[in-house]
């Protein structure tokens, strides 16, 4: 039994519990526009054990469809590490955060 615990422990404290990584972003960008819109998006992306993205959902849209559309596509094409528990992949979720900052166009005299 003792032997039991101590295998128990020491597997549990060289595979701690990790939370979905995102190894690859995937930027999608706005078509050509003259005064694009600005704000922040964030979906909820469900990520399978395999790192594949079963799910995103908008948490915080943007007043501008353009800006969530594009945010979702981001956060569907980016790449993923699955979360881990026991050192076995498990389903998680991660927070994929955009943010639309103004276009600054420099002018030359």
């Amino acid at each position: 039994m003792l032997v039991a615990l101590l295998i128990a422990s020491l597997i549990a404290t060289s595979c701690p519990e990790a939370p979905v990584v995102l190894v690859k972003r995937v930027e999608v960008g706005l078509t050509a526009c003259t005064e694009c819109p600005t704000g922040t998006v964030i979906v909820k992306v469900t990520v399978n054990p395999d790192g594949s993205v079963k799910d995103a959902t908008l948490v915080q849209a943007s007043l501008a469809p353009t800006l969530n559309g594009a945010t979702l596509r981001s956060a569907r094409l980016s790449l993923y590490w699955p979360r881990t528990v026991n050192c076995e992949p498990v389903e998680g979720t991660y927070l994929f955060r955009e943010d639309w900052l103004p276009v600054v166009r420099w002018k030359s005299h």
